[in-house]
């Protein structure tokens, strides 16, 4: 919803509402992507450590003034992405990663959302 507010997307404005989700597809102008892919046959747990380390890789390119953004949407283009690069069907897509320098002055860049309170989150016990 906040992005929405920021680029200015109607909430019932549903051909602006598919042009933003459209941008996935076209990277959000980024000029560089990475893709993730996992063998068919592993779990969970490694689809877990996957996106830990795309996480830790976020937070390096943002250390490093870089902007990034995880885009589970290539996933539905899997086969094309797959056939288009030679992966082998083996590999299950799991999302891909866009990144390059941030530009501020998009209007997306203004988008916040909140944040829920650790204690909503964690419980701790002595």
């Amino acid at each position: 919803m906040a992005l929405f507010t920021a680029t200015g997307v109607g909430r019932h404005d549903a051909a602006a509402r598919q042009a933003s989700f459209l941008r996935n597809f076209e990277l959000f102008d980024a000029p560089h992507v990475a893709l993730f892919f996992m063998p068919r046959s592993f779990g969970m747990r490694e689809a877990s450590d996957v996106g830990m380390y795309v996480q830790t890789l976020m937070l390096a390119l943002t250390a490093n003034g870089l902007g990034s953004c995880a885009q589970g949407a290539l996933g539905h283009f899997a086969g094309t992405v797959r056939r288009v690069l030679g992966i082998p069907d083996d590999l299950l897509c799991l999302y891909g990663l866009s990144f390059g320098w941030p530009d501020p002055g998009h209007p997306s860049a203004a988008a916040r959302t909140d944040r829920a309170a650790a204690s909503d989150l964690v419980t701790f016990h002595a």
